[in-house]
């Protein structure tokens, strides 16, 4: 495999990481994530100006080569970028994104499909066919598992994202993680797609945290965070909730 350092191709022994390409990259919250788990992201795709600064700051502030494409995702062409980041089809360890949400999300109107923002979550597949990824991860709101297509099928977005990675040769695998459960302090679900080539070895990593009262199994679980409290400290209980069935940190 080959790889631009610096203007230089390099192989993969040279630069001894896994390499990601980022949608959707925001301000760059789960590219964070990403890096942690010891990939290297070799270009981000974002639209928002203000964002696309914040990515260009971060990167320059942390020594990464990391190019930053500001554009609309639609507008943006996979082989053409492939060939600037200087990776071949397969090459990709990770094709990484969380679509805009808002067509999705439950506190909007949920226009799903009827809204162009919807459409913007098979942009992943469109770039999935190109840099064929070893590994592709999806991030959205649970408002994605009842969002409708345009005939108004209930669930039908998720299944023809789900179609349309497993048409390519890959199997998907999702699942709804409350961030509470991995010693986040905040309680937060959403929808993440996992998807490798056939067949997929992949497994969601198991809670390591939970509400007070689930603490007490045989396999027991540390207690919720909270914000108040130093990691693996605060002694929390399951938060009460207010009448609209929320609290303040959940989303």
């Amino acid at each position: 495999m080959w790889i631009r350092c610096g203007g230089v191709r390099c192989g993969r022994a040279e630069r001894m990481s896994r390499v990601a390409l980022s949608l959707f990259s925001g301000a760059g919250g789960l590219d964070a994530g990403v890096s942690q788990a010891g990939f290297e992201t070799l270009a981000c795709v974002e639209i928002d100006p203000h964002c696309c600064e914040t990515l260009r700051s971060a990167a320059s502030r942390e020594a990464r080569e990391t190019r930053i494409v500001e554009a609309d995702v639609r507008d943006v062409d996979p082989v053409e970028l492939m060939e600037e980041m200087g990776v071949a089809p397969g090459d990709l360890d990770l094709l990484c994104g969380g679509p805009p949400c808002q067509s999705f999300s439950q506190i909007g109107k949920m226009g799903a499909l009827r809204d162009e923002r919807g459409l913007l979550l098979f942009e992943m597949a469109r770039f999935a066919e190109v840099f064929r990824p070893k590994a592709i991860f999806i991030e959205q709101v649970t408002g994605l598992l009842s969002a409708r297509d345009k005939l108004g099928r209930r669930g039908e977005v998720l299944q023809m994202l789900l179609s349309d990675l497993d048409a390519l040769g890959y199997a998907p695998k999702w699942k709804v993680v409350n961030s509470a459960d991995y010693g986040v302090p905040q309680l937060r679900k959403r929808v993440f797609v996992v998807a490798t080539e056939k067949p997929n070895g992949f497994h969601f990593p198991d809670p390591t945290h939970g509400a007070e009262e689930g603490t007490a199994s045989l396999f027991s679980l540390r207690p919720y965070e909270t914000v108040g409290g130093p990691s693996g400290i605060s002694a929390v209980r399951r938060p009460k909730m207010g009448r609209f069935g929320r609290t303040a940190t959940q989303t």
